[in-house]
Order: structure tokens, then C-alpha cells, then sequence
């Protein structure tokens, strides 16, 4: 069997990353160019592998009141059904109850369906062949929007490193550009949906898209080396990161440690980031830098050991090590 020039690198990514893994690859697709080029990607490739593949589409809910998109969220459904009725992949749909309209609300209801597919790998025992992932279609273009706006939201180095989360899947997010997807769809001469929201500049995202980059780069004769710039300060804050966070270790309880004596030969700066991941990686949000601050203090106590809770985040610190687990009982 023939693959195309993009399905090569795809290829190539899939064994590097993955290797040849009895895994079900749950793809969560909208109908768009993005999730639905990643469809045919790996369903293009699949006679190499021995993972499963099913398809996940999340209706984000009807309203009389919103009859456009309500027509558009159906049509997705029933193009999708098809599609993958078609491409003989197996297919399950998710509805919310009610209607779903800012953008916030559509991704807290997907990431909440998302969390519950991951649920069953992250409790699974060792046998990995037991797990599932999840895959998103996020792109290059994806990356750097979102670390844009991230700055424009206000965000900090941990936030800047690590933009998305790394319990799900993105396989095109250093692989490919929107054009190279937009070129693959018209190889593989398949149809594709645009959601009619996507034009309306209500939404921050579609503003940036639309709008503003637009005029960037039309005042700034393109908007290469402004992607390089962005895209490289992340990736070497993310080195940073990873780098400082070596001395933290986490299980599956919701539970973590690192060593006291590491922790105190960084610097105020390096310490604030070991203390902003352990609290991310228990609680995601709903934590701010007066918390980081307050845990900073609190283990600077001369004392040998001390318990402590902050931000729903139970603390213990001994001679040897900190110890900090979330405290289910909130």
C-alpha cells in the first residue's frame, strides 16, 4: 500500500511516539478540517499498527432559540455518523442536556467527557495494553494562537511552557500547518464542515484568527518570524520546566514528593515553579499565585516538620522530603 508524502511523516510520529501499541485511539472530531483530517490519518495508516480507532463527536446541546447552530450541531452528528459509517469506523456520540453557547461552556462539557474516557487508562494496572488515549487534531497553527492568548489573557512561565494538557493526545500540534491539512483534504478528496460560528468574531479566538493576525501580518509582511519568536520562547521555557521539575515525583492517588534538600538548593525563582506544578498537576485551576506564595513561606519554617493545607492541597514537610496530596474530602 502507497501512503502520501503527509501520511510518511505521520507514520514516522506514530512509531516514534507510540510504537505499535494495542490501544483504542478515541479521535473526538467536530465535522472540521482539523479532527476530521486526523480521521483519515489514522485510519489511512491503521494496517501498520494494532491500535483500535473510534471516532467521538460531542453535541454541545439544542436551543429553539439558537436554530442556526442547533441545525449545524444535528448536521455534524448525521455527517459524521455517515462518514464513519462509510470509513467503517466505529462511532458514539455525546449530547448535552441543555444548550451550550460561549466557548468556556462547549470546553469544560467536552474536557468533563474527555476526563472520562482517560478515567479507565489512569486507574488501569501496569498491562499498558489495557489503556485508551485520546486524540485531538490541534495543529501548528493551534500552538500558536493559543500561546498568544494566552499572553493577551495573562498567563506565566508554567502556563506559556505548557499550554496544553499532556493527558491528551495532539499528534499534529509539531507536525503539521493548516495549509499542509488543507492540501491533504483535497488529496484525499474528502468533505468537510464549517461551523458557521467560526466566522463570528464574538469569541476572542475567532477575533485573533480572523482579525488581528490578518492585520499583522499584512502591516508586518507576514507573520513567520513573529510564529518562530512565540514558538520558541515556549519551547525553551518548557525545556526550563521540565528541567527544574525533575525532583518531583507524582502517583495515581493524587498524590506527590520531592526531596527537601533538592528543593532547597534552588533558587526563590526555581522553587515558585516546583510549587506552581505540584499544585497544577493535582488541581489544574482554581489555584493563584497567593497560594504559591503562601506554600513558599510555609516550608521556609525552621521547623523539622510542619502540616499545612492551601488551595485544597494537604502538605507535609519532613527532614528528607514534602510530601502534598489534594484533600478529597472538599
Amino acid at each position: 500500500m502507497s501512503f502520501s508524502s503527509e501520511e510518511h511523516k505521520f507514520i514516522k510520529k506514530i512509531k516514534e511516539v507510540y510504537g505499535d501499541e494495542k490501544k483504542t485511539y478515541y479521535v473526538f472530531c467536530s465535522g472540521g478540517l482539523d479532527s476530521l483530517s486526523l480521521v483519515h490519518f489514522l485510519k489511512n495508516v491503521q494496517c501498520l499498527f494494532s491500535y483500535s480507532l473510534q471516532v467521538v463527536y460531542v453535541h454541545h446541546g439544542c436551543s429553539e432559540k439558537h436554530k442556526e447552530q442547533t441545525q449545524y450541531r444535528n448536521e455534524a452528528l448525521d455527517f459524521l455518523k455517515q462518514e464513519c459509517r462509510n470509513l467503517e469506523i466505529d462511532f458514539c456520540a455525546i449530547k448535552s442536556k441543555t444548550y451550550l453557547e460561549s466557548e468556556e461552556e462547549c470546553r469544560e462539557f467536552r474536557l468533563q467527557e474527555i476526563a472520562k474516557v482517560l478515567k479507565p487508562s489512569l486507574n488501569a494496572e501496569a498491562n499498558t495494553n489495557l489503556k485508551s488515549r485520546v486524540f485531538l487534531g490541534h495543529h501548528k497553527d493551534d500552538y500558536f494562537e493559543t500561546l498568544v492568548l494566552r499572553l493577551i489573557r495573562g498567563t506565566g512561565p508554567l502556563g506559556f511552557a505548557n499550554p496544553f494538557s499532556k493527558d491528551i493526545d495532539r499528534p499534529f500540534l509539531d507536525l503539521f500547518e493548516k495549509s499542509e491539512l488543507e492540501n491533504y483534504q483535497k488529496q484525499q478528496n474528502f468533505k468537510v464542515l464549517i461551523d458557521p460560528s467560526n466566522q463570528k468574531n464574538d469569541y476572542l479566538r475567532n477575533w485573533l484568527r480572523n482579525s488581528w493576525l490578518k492585520d499583522l501580518s499584512l502591516q508586518s509582511h507576514g507573520l513567520k518570524p513573529f510564529k518562530e519568536s512565540i514558538v520558541k520562547i515556549s519551547e525553551h521555557l518548557s525545556q526550563i520546566e521540565s528541567d527544574e521539575n525533575k525532583i518531583l515525583f507524582f502517583d495515581q492517588n493524587n498524590e506527590g514528593h520531592f526531596d527537601y534538600a533538592q528543593y532547597c538548593s534552588l533558587n526563590q525563582v526555581q522553587k515558585k515553579s516546583i510549587i506552581t506544578n505540584a499544585l497544577h498537576m493535582l488541581k489544574k485551576s482554581g489555584y493563584t499565585m497567593g497560594h504559591v506564595l503562601e506554600v513558599l513561606k510555609l516550608l521556609e519554617q525552621n521547623k523539622k516538620e510542619i502540616n499545612f493545607k492551601v488551595s485544597g492541597i494537604e502538605w507535609t514537610k519532613t527532614p528528607t522530603k514534602v510530601c502534598f496530596r489534594l484533600d478529597l474530602k472538599l
